[in-house]
């Protein structure tokens, strides 16, 4: 069947690869910052973060200091659920913001993240920025009821939204697990910025990553992370959009089906699926690294 005039997802791309997949190579985390398991990705030797080793202490500390959230201090199904919650101009209902944390073990905000969790309600365990979107009426704020503050300089190379995510690696590695991120508040505004939103959570898809905002989820899919996810709903849109190049998906029970598929990265061949069986569809990262998301309607 064609879709979008254009395209027909039954004929094979030429020069498509098929048999044996190859090797995944992953970049590291940068900077040094702490990896729970380290074996899953490598720094590039060419690399050179300045400034970056100085906050593993810190987040080591901290991470040691500060005991989850829930019952006894208790992980969730073996994992750390941490929430992180992000800077964006745009963010997502406080209700949402509320309800995501409320099930969280550990929740940091990052920056300006901290008036969107301020505004919802929600004190984070943990406070990561350089205090530059904040506001000094947040970052008063941060000063007198977060239990926990990393500083970081305005000058640096990475962003806080990295920083964030680093915490959540040494927090889950003190405690002897591995975390499972829910992102929220992140998508919004400038499109630089969502960009390097989708460069994070790629860089961290060898942990569960889970992005969402009202009237959608989303879902970063890898073969060391999260595999596949089951999209419920007959008649839902779901859009799996590549993040990387070679990256191989299939899709099931959706109106346009892939097999084995290999795409490169920001191909729109998986945008505007729907789900069409009645027991729900999936999709499955087999190489690679793919974004999915369902919306609601």
């Amino acid at each position: 069947m064609a879709r979008g005039g254009h395209r027909l997802r039954a004929r094979p791309r030429a020069g498509a690869r098929g048999g044996r997949l190859p090797p995944r190579r992953d970049r590291g985390p940068r900077g040094g910052l702490p990896h729970a398991r380290p074996h899953l990705a490598h720094e590039p030797p060419q690399a050179r973060r300045h400034g970056g080793r100085g906050r593993r202490g810190a987040f080591r500390r901290l991470a040691r200091r500060h005991p989850p959230r829930g019952a006894g201090g208790a992980v969730t199904a073996g994992r750390l659920s941490v929430a992180v919650v992000a800077g964006s101009s745009e963010p997502c209902s406080r209700e949402l913001l509320a309800a995501c944390c409320a099930g969280a073990d550990y929740v940091v905000a990052a920056d300006r993240g901290a008036a969107w969790c301020r505004d919802a309600g929600v004190v984070p365990d943990a406070f990561v920025g350089d205090g530059d979107s904040a506001g000094p009426d947040v970052l008063a704020w941060v000063a007198s009821a977060v239990p926990e503050r990393v500083a970081l300089p305005c000058e640096k190379d990475m962003t806080d939204l990295e920083a964030a995510f680093a915490l959540g690696e040494a927090v889950a590695a003190a405690r002897g697990t591995i975390p499972a991120f829910t992102l929220l508040c992140a998508t919004g505004g400038r499109v630089d910025h969502g960009l390097g939103v989708l460069g994070v959570a790629r860089r961290h898809s060898g942990r569960p990553v889970a992005l969402v905002g009202d009237g959608w989820r989303g879902w970063v899919l890898s073969p060391e992370g999260l595999p596949s996810v089951r999209v419920e709903g007959r008649g839902r849109t779901v859009s799996a959009v590549p993040l990387a190049d070679g990256t191989c998906i299939s899709e099931r029970g959706l109106h346009w089906p892939l097999d084995h598929r290999w795409l490169d990265a920001l191909d729109d061949l998986g945008v505007s699926n729907v789900v069409e069986a009645a027991g729900g569809g999936e999709v499955e990262c087999h190489a690679g690294c793919c974004l999915v998301l369902l919306f609601e309607g």
